[in-house]
């Protein structure tokens, strides 16, 4: 995360991928997932839109380990995410299932939640999505860069 603020972008994209190695050396299935989507969430801020394949190919994935487990709590984010890049992609079909079955697996979670905590969990996962926050930032670091260049 360092790295993405300071702007060295290629040391965290190398940071990521050795993430994702580890947890599957050290059977670490959730640090995978997250992994998987941290780099999906930055190649999409990073790659020019119509060359979105390998984010794609990185959050199917996670989407697929996320849903074997299942945790919830990340896949419907990786869904969402995962509807996004279909409608970067000019497939808004398959963006519209993707969001459906984010918003199946959000309600998923919320029941999961005990009551006294899942509306606190639900207005915190719809009004700041710290994912998205942190895809903006990224943007944000490239725009600048591009700007002092």
């Amino acid at each position: 995360m360092l790295q993405l603020l300071e702007g060295r972008h290629e040391e965290a994209y190398l940071q990521f991928e050795e993430g994702v190695y580890l947890a599957k050396k050290l059977n670490l299935e959730y640090m995978k997932i997250r992994f998987l989507y941290a780099l999906g969430l930055f190649e999409i801020a990073t790659i020019p839109d119509g060359t979105l394949s390998k984010a794609e190919s990185r959050l199917l994935s996670a989407e697929r380990l996320a849903s074997k487990v299942p945790f919830n709590e990340i896949l419907w984010q990786i869904q969402s995410q995962i509807g996004r890049v279909c409608e970067l992609t000019g497939r808004p079909e398959a963006a519209a299932e993707y969001k459906e079955k984010a918003r199946v697996s959000h309600d998923a979670t919320l029941e999961s939640i005990p009551s006294t905590h899942s509306n606190a969990y639900s207005k915190v996962s719809v009004d700041a999505d710290l994912d998205r926050l942190l895809e903006d930032k990224c943007a944000l670091l490239m725009e600048s860069q591009q700007v002092q260049v």
